[in-house]
């Protein structure tokens, strides 16, 4: 039975667990060169959760050729090209924008759980675990999953990877911005802004490729590996 003057999903709104939404889109949003595909996956998203990120996921490593598998999280989270080949230019910064928004969304999150924990306090109650907020959290958990394994492939030490992930379990959407932020703050704002989804080495090998090509970056791999002077 419902409380007095409380309405059926009054529980379900009082204690909402930490979003892992925003992030998931932006993934999208760099990840496809089509906007209308984008807007499409995003909408799945914000709909269905953890189950479109699971299906976008394995839609992107079942479109990975037998060369790509060797170095699989780089080529899924590799920007797709358009049609003719090159990335859309932009006039303005998408990296400062990013930046901003993802600091304020941080922020909001923060907000709202300081103003939570005020006027409801505690999350740890009985009557608050509800058959649909059961269900909210394995969304929530299912997604913190995904970002846990792009975290380990952004972290050149297990060890900086594995606090990151329990403050992700713990804290949710506030530590995915303040993660997120502090890797945009590693670009500068003439990058595109795919490239905050790869780790540093994968960065560079992106870069080069954008700017001498598959086989000049090839060359310039093999020339740092035996010591040997750039061409270009």
């Amino acid at each position: 039975m419902c409380d007095a003057g409380h309405s059926p999903l009054h529980h379900l709104y009082r204690w909402p667990p930490f979003p892992q939404r925003p992030s998931h889109p932006a993934w999208v949003s760099c990840k496809e060169s089509n906007w209308v595909s984008a807007i499409l996956w995003t909408i799945l998203l914000v709909c269905f959760g953890s189950i479109t990120t699971c299906a976008y996921i394995v839609l992107q490593f079942s479109k990975l050729s037998s060369e790509s598998v060797q170095d699989a999280i780089y080529h899924v989270l590799l920007r797709n090209q358009s049609k003719n080949g090159t990335v859309e230019k932009r006039t303005f910064s998408p990296i400062v924008t990013a930046r901003i928004s993802f600091s304020l969304l941080g922020l909001l999150m923060l907000g709202t759980l300081i103003y939570t924990l005020l006027t409801d306090g505690s999350p740890f109650r009985k009557e608050l675990l509800t058959p649909w907020m059961t269900a909210t959290l394995i969304d929530f958990y299912i997604n913190v999953v995904a970002l846990s394994v792009w975290v380990a492939y952004k972290e050149s030490s297990w060890i900086s990877a594995f606090l990151w992930i329990i403050l992700l379990i713990c804290f949710g959407s506030i530590t995915t911005c303040i993660y997120i932020v502090q890797q945009l703050f590693q670009l500068s704002s003439q990058d595109p802004l795919y490239l905050v989804l790869l780790n540093n080495g994968n960065r560079q090998k992106t870069g080069m490729r954008q700017l001498h090509g598959d086989d000049g970056a090839a060359q310039l791999m093999d020339n740092k590996v035996l010591g040997k002077p750039d061409m270009y």
